[in-house]
């Protein structure tokens, strides 16, 4: 019983590392289209943006596992350290783009919450449109 909730857990995290990777994808390839129409401001923001959008997801990815395997008390601080961590990683782009003119702090924010969104249309939309089918 313990494998095959093991394996479910492996599966959507290899599914959330695909979407990842696949939004990421999408966002520099939207952030070169930004960088070839003379936006340089924005797609440097997306860029950036993005990276730590999937670097947060990387964070919560390696948190997760942790988190199962250790006590209330520690797991409860586990939780908190995370959440701090998290929040920094999603605070420092938005910082630089404010204190720089050189990244759009919009493009940022949208950069952000590239990889999120791609989950939730999955997870939210898509699957419930075709259940039943593996989406990669």
């Amino acid at each position: 019983m313990k494998d095959a909730a093991e394996g479910k857990a492996n599966m959507g995290n290899e599914l959330q590392r695909r979407l990842s990777r696949k939004a990421f994808g999408f966002m520099v390839v939207v952030a070169l289209l930004l960088l070839a129409a003379g936006q340089k401001s924005m797609a440097k923001g997306l860029a950036l943006g993005a990276f730590f959008s999937v670097l947060n997801f990387a964070v919560v990815a390696q948190i997760l596992p942790l988190k199962a395997t250790l006590k209330n008390r520690k797991s409860a601080w586990l939780a908190f350290f995370s959440i701090a961590v998290r929040a920094g990683f999603l605070a420092f782009p938005l910082i630089i783009a404010l204190k720089m003119e050189t990244f759009h702090w919009v493009a940022v924010a949208a950069g952000l919450l590239g990889v999120p969104l791609a989950i939730f249309l999955n997870h939210g939309i898509v699957q419930r449109l075709y259940p039943g089918k593996a989406h990669s």
